[in-house]
């Protein structure tokens, strides 16, 4: 058990030189966790109400006009949970934009490096990629959630 313990003192502390060039993007704060970077689009015409908040963390309102977005980085253990709640004129829809889920929808998992998720607002729903590629990309965009008839 020593023998494991030192030679993994060593590795990790040659290791910290070398990786921290394999990209800019690493935050030392999420050692062995993922780092994510969240984005959500609006691509309605009318403005959209987004507000964002996990357990620890209340991200606020932000109104969103055409074209507009809403990002944030974070490191997630496997348990972290973001919930969205959108407003469109008389709709409303709450649901989670990051869980184990969406991680699975996110752009590939590598080591050192920021993974990023998307989501498209529009008005039949919500839509999640990897990439945020033009629409209609439908091999990179996928409908999770529909808009609820007007309250």
């Amino acid at each position: 058990m020593r023998n494991v313990l030192v030679f993994l003192f060593f590795a990790l502390a040659t290791c910290q030189i070398p990786c921290t060039v394999v990209s800019s993007s690493v935050d030392p704060n999420c050692f062995l966790v993922f780092r994510f970077h969240m984005y959500i689009i609006n691509s309605i015409p009318e403005d959209i109400v987004v507000h964002v908040n996990s357990k620890d963390d209340d991200l606020g309102n932000r109104t969103l006009p055409l074209g507009g977005s809403r990002d944030w980085s974070f490191c997630a253990p496997g348990w972290t949970r973001f919930r969205g709640e959108f407003w469109w004129g008389s709709k409303y829809i709450s649901f989670n934009v990051f869980d184990d889920y969406v991680d699975d929808n996110c752009d590939e998992k590598a080591v050192l490096r920021t993974r990023h998720c998307y989501w498209l607002i529009r008005h039949d729903g919500f839509y999640i990629g990897p990439k945020n590629e033009t629409w209609p990309n439908w091999g990179n965009w996928d409908l999770v959630w529909t808009w609820p008839s007007s309250m």
